[in-house]
C-alpha cells in the first residue's frame, strides 16, 4: 500500500503570535488572518512486508531506520516524525518519506504543514478515524512536545483546510472561517521573497510572551493594537476592499516591530525600502520575524516591477493561493 499526502504552507497577514496560548486569553475577540499557498509539504508512506520503520527526508537529506515500532526512539534529526508515529501506534512496517518545498526557516509554517501531512497519512494507515479538528489538536500538541515550546493554532488551519482564513481565538473554543475572495486579484497584489536568513520562531515568540505576561514595555497594549488591526484586515477582505489591505498590512508591521528587537533586521528593512521605491505599498515579515520570508502588498500592475527589484537582493518566490488543504491519496 502507498499513501501520499500533501498540505499547503501559509502566509500570515495579521494577528500572528496572538494565537499562541495563553496570549489570546488576554485579548477579547482575538483572531488571526492567513492564507494557504502552493509550497506544499508532502509525505509518502509505503508499507513493508516486515516490521521495519524507515524515515527519510529530502529537507535534511537524512534517513533513519528502526527494526520495529518497539525500537522507535527520538534521538535523531527526524524526531518530530517519530513522535507522530509513536502517537498513532501503527501495527506494520513502512517507509515514510517527507518532502518540503519552502525554504528553511522561511516563516511559512512548513514544519506544521509537514506535521499535518504525516498525521494525515498515518491516520489513514492506522484507520484511527480522527476528524480534521482532532488532527489539528494532535499535530499542535506533538509539535509543542517536539519543540519544547508553546505553539499556536493558526498554522494548522491552512494546512488542513486551505483558502483564505480567519482563525477565531475564543475563550470557549478555537474556530475558523474561510473567506470567499477574488484569489487572482489578491495574488496580483502580493509579492513574496526570502531574505536568506533562517529565523528561530521559538525564541522570538517566547520573548514576546514573556513581555506580555510580565507586563513589560506596554506589550499588552501593543498586542491589543495587533488584534485591532487583524479585525480591520478581516473586514476589508470580507468587503473585498483590496486597496485598503496595503494600509492595514503596514499598520500590522509597525505594531509588530515594537514587540521585540528580534522581529526585524537591517536586511528586512532594506528590502522593504527597495520594494517601496518600485511600487510596493507595505510589507511585513512572515511568522515570528528575524528573517525568513517577507510578504509585500503592491500597487496595481506593479507586481512585476517589485519582483524584479527584489530579485536582485533576495529570492523572490513564485506562489499561488490554494483552496485545498490536506489531500490524501491511497494506491
Amino acid at each position: 500500500m502507498i499513501i501520499e499526502s500533501s498540505a499547503p504552507t501559509r502566509v500570515d497577514l495579521a494577528g500572528g503570535t496572538v494565537d499562541i496560548w495563553p496570549l489570546y486569553l488576554f485579548h477579547k475577540d482575538a483572531l488571526t488572518v492567513n492564507f494557504a499557498i502552493n509550497l506544499l509539504a508532502k509525505a509518502k508512506l509505503s508499507t513493508r512486508e516486515d516490521n521495519k520503520i524507515i524515515l527519510a527526508s529530502n529537507i535534511s537529506d537524512e534517513e533513519v531506520s528502526f527494526d520495529s515500532f518497539n525500537n522507535l526512539h527520538h534521538n535523531h534529526y527526524l524526531s518530530l516524525f517519530s513522535m507522530i508515529i509513536e502517537f498513532f501506534q501503527p501495527k506494520q512496517g513502512f517507509r515514510l518519506e517527507v518532502k518540503g518545498s519552502a525554504p528553511p526557516g522561511a516563516g511559512l509554517s512548513s514544519s506544521s504543514a509537514l506535521n499535518i501531512a504525516v498525521c494525515g497519512a498515518l491516520n489513514r494507515l492506522t484507520k484511527k478515524g480522527f476528524s480534521m479538528d482532532e488532527l489539528h489538536e494532535i499535530a499542535k500538541n506533538i509539535e509543542g512536545k517536539f519543540l519544547k515550546m508553546l505553539t499556536g493554532y493558526q498554522d494548522y488551519v491552512p494546512a488542513l483546510y486551505g483558502g483564505v482564513n480567519i482563525v477565531y481565538l475564543g475563550m470557549n473554543k478555537i474556530s475558523h472561517e474561510t473567506i470567499d475572495v477574488d484569489i487572482k486579484e489578491l495574488e496580483d497584489r502580493l509579492v513574496l521573497c526570502y531574505t536568506g536568513k533562517p529565523r528561530n520562531s521559538g525564541m522570538s515568540n517566547w520573548e514576546m510572551i514573556k513581555n506580555e505576561i510580565e507586563g513589560k514595555d506596554g506589550v499588552h497594549e501593543k498586542f491589543a493594537r495587533i488584534v485591532a488591526t487583524a479585525h480591520k484586515m478581516k473586514d476589508v477582505l470580507f468587503d473585498k476592499r483590496f486597496d485598503d489591505i496595503g494600509l492595514i498590512l503596514g499598520e500590522e508591521w509597525e505594531n509588530r516591530k515594537l514587540l521585540a528587537d528580534s522581529v526585524s533586521t537591517d536586511k528586512i528593512e532594506s528590502l522593504i525600502a527597495l520594494a517601496k521605491k518600485n511600487g510596493a505599498i507595505s510589507a511585513k515579515v512572515c511568522g515570528a520575524g528575524g528573517g525568513g520570508c517577507v510578504v509585500f502588498f503592491v500597487e496595481k500592475n506593479k507586481k512585476e516591477d517589485v519582483s524584479n527589484a527584489l530579485s536582485k537582493e533576495s529570492d523572490v518566490i513564485d506562489f499561488q493561493i490554494v483552496k485545498k488543504g490536506l489531500v490524501i491519496n491511497e494506491a
